[in-house]
């Protein structure tokens, strides 16, 4: 099997090295991020530099971690919708790494939401391509198919615009 890298996935090892670190581990039913940074501890292990192992940075970038599990979790009822389901409070719209806008100010920004309806093109794509060999998730891959054809159709002469990474959407936010 031949391994690579994901789009926009930045490590600092090879991906043939890293899969087949995790294929070895897999075999034995011992795939778990614990074991993983485990066996790449020594020095000269193959997926050693991939990792931070300096404690004080280490501890930094965990909390980032957890603060940014906490930004994606908050939910909200956006009681202007027909059907008013819990949806992220806080989405990215930017290309700005980890900066989050609140889902009520997007859905009143056009050029915002644009970004955020082709987030969502990208995840459906994402799902089609890894459910797609499974033949209980065939309609559901149809649809977003069906889904995907049909937005890129009406699409296809708009340009989309970006969202400016200089926005600042609390200045609308009435306090």
């Amino acid at each position: 099997m031949v391994y690579q890298w994901r789009t926009g996935a930045v490590v600092k090892a090879s991906a043939e090295d890293a899969g087949a670190q995790c294929e070895a581990l897999a075999v034995d039913n011992k795939l778990t991020p614990k074991n993983l940074v485990d066996v790449n501890r020594p020095d000269d292990a193959p997926l050693h530099n991939a990792f931070e192992w300096k404690d004080d940075i280490a501890a930094e970038k965990w909390r980032e971690s957890q603060a940014q599990y906490i930004i994606r979790s908050v939910v909200c009822v956006v009681e202007e919708q027909p059907d008013p389901t819990p949806v992220r409070a806080f989405v990215r719209v930017v290309d700005e790494p980890k900066n989050y806008t609140p889902y009520t100010v997007v859905l009143r920004h056009q050029d915002m939401k644009e970004v955020l309806l082709n987030n969502a093109r990208r995840d459906m794509e994402s799902f089609t391509n890894r459910y797609r060999s499974l033949c209980e998730m065939s309609k559901v891959v149809q649809v977003m198919d069906e889904t995907l054809k049909t937005t890129m159709v009406q699409n296809i002469n708009t340009v989309v615009p970006q969202a400016e990474t200089a926005y600042n959407p609390y200045r609308e936010v009435a306090i």
